[in-house]
């Protein structure tokens, strides 16, 4: 749903700016929490650092904003309801933005992975923070789970592609089967045709 009048527009500047003034409040508490030592802590990250808390707060961002395990979170920002096709008679589940309010701002925040973005690097920078200056040992496996994840997305995405490149220059030649693993291809609603599995 679009807004459409400007005291709609108003209302979401609202939530808009109070949710960044909440923001810009927690990151100053954190870092009047952390010290002055904090920000030094940052000067002397080296560049695997560097790139192990992009991977971390890459991932962090998937999470929230694409994967399926947080799509519970994503549908309490959104209006849910499910829609019977007349023609096929399937029913399909529908999701709407609200047309205003906090649950929008949540809407949009949580469909965008460059606004997530920002927010858990704030959160790994944070987390890091806490590791450098001893307070927060814990943050250490954290960044690490996540930066993994994040590197094992990063092959999985490249391995996948490598593989749908492959599959379509195969295909030409044999038009049956799968050009990786030579099966036959099997054709039913349930079955991914390119790769013949389940």
């Amino acid at each position: 749903m679009d807004i459409e009048t400007k005291e709609e527009l108003s209302n979401q500047h609202f939530w808009n700016i109070l949710f960044l003034v909440i923001s810009a409040a927690v990151f100053v508490v954190s870092m009047i929490f952390l010290g002055p030592d904090a920000t030094g802590s940052l000067a002397g990250m080296t560049p695997f650092y560097f790139i192990v808390l992009s991977l971390a707060a890459f991932r962090m961002t998937h999470l929230l904003v694409a994967d399926y395990i947080m799509l519970w979170l994503r549908d309490l920002c959104v209006n849910v309801k499910e829609e019977t096709t007349p023609e096929t008679g399937l029913v399909c589940v529908v999701r709407e933005k609200p047309a205003k309010g906090i649950r929008l701002l949540l809407a949009n925040l949580l469909g965008c992975p460059w606004c997530v973005g920002v927010w858990m690097s704030f959160l790994v920078i944070a987390l890091y923070m806490g590791v450098a200056l001893d307070i927060f040992p814990l943050g250490r496996v954290i960044i690490y789970v996540f930066a993994i994840a994040g590197a094992a997305s990063l092959v999985q995405t490249l391995v996948s592609a490598l593989m749908a490149q492959r599959a379509t220059d195969g295909a030409h030649t044999d038009q049956g089967r799968a050009p990786w693993n030579g099966q036959n291809r099997r054709v039913s609603p349930n079955v991914c045709t390119d790769c013949g599995l389940k």
